[in-house]
């Protein structure tokens, strides 16, 4: 069993709120996190990079007016990126993944119409995303899968950090050693540890910064 990097071509469901951005072009769209909640709403934390201010502004307008979005809530002064969170209640497809920390794994990109989704799995998850799609009724076409290993390591940082939350590395307790990780991703314990660490330096680091502005 190893990590895949997995490239998807999706059609956009049309009770998404994803589906309101997708004649919007030059954007990447990013979930970086998702709840599901008791009640059946979804809440994701989401970033969306755009080419300039202007259409910032309005993928945040899309959103708010959107029939499939609840809430939204916005970060100020983010300039050509929207960082925000959005609520909802009406995307089926959300709701087979969000409690299974799929959506959080990767960007989604729009082409043509579609959406490319990138992300990193285990091997044994990548059938059981195509079939939750395909169950929903949404259309989609494996384009790439290869180890993540094959790919330059410093590339994979957060893709590592990411890795590492959802396996309980930064729970209390563990719920896996840094030896077992370390086995988990081909790395080493020593350079996994340091990635990690300067991974979560770089994120604090920025994070400091912005919230001192």
């Amino acid at each position: 069993m190893g990590l895949k990097h997995v490239r998807l071509s999706i059609e956009v469901p049309p009770t998404s709120w994803v589906h309101e951005l997708k004649e919007i072009d030059g954007i990447r769209i990013r979930i970086v996190d998702c709840v599901l909640h008791e009640d059946g709403s979804i809440m994701h934390l989401i970033s969306v990079e755009t080419p300039d201010k202007k259409t910032a502004e309005y993928v945040k307008e899309v959103l708010r007016a959107s029939k499939y979005v609840d809430e939204a809530f916005f970060a100020k002064g983010t300039a050509s990126t929207v960082i925000g969170f959005i609520k909802t209640r009406r995307c089926t497809v959300c709701g087979v993944f969000a409690n299974r920390c799929f959506v959080r794994r990767g960007t989604y990109d729009i082409e043509n119409g579609r959406v490319v989704w990138r992300l990193i799995a285990h091997d044994h998850e990548i059938p059981h995303v195509v079939d939750g799609l395909q169950s929903q009724g949404v259309g989609v076409e494996l384009l790439e899968s290869v180890e993540a290993n094959a790919l330059e390591p410093n590339k994979t940082t957060n893709q590592l950090l990411i890795t590492a939350l959802e396996e309980g590395y930064f729970d209390v307790p563990r719920r896996i050693t840094t030896r077992e990780l370390a086995n988990m991703l081909g790395k080493t314990p020593a350079t996994l540890s340091i990635t990690l660490r300067r991974g979560i330096r770089k994120i604090l680091k920025n994070y400091v910064i912005v919230n001192a502005v």
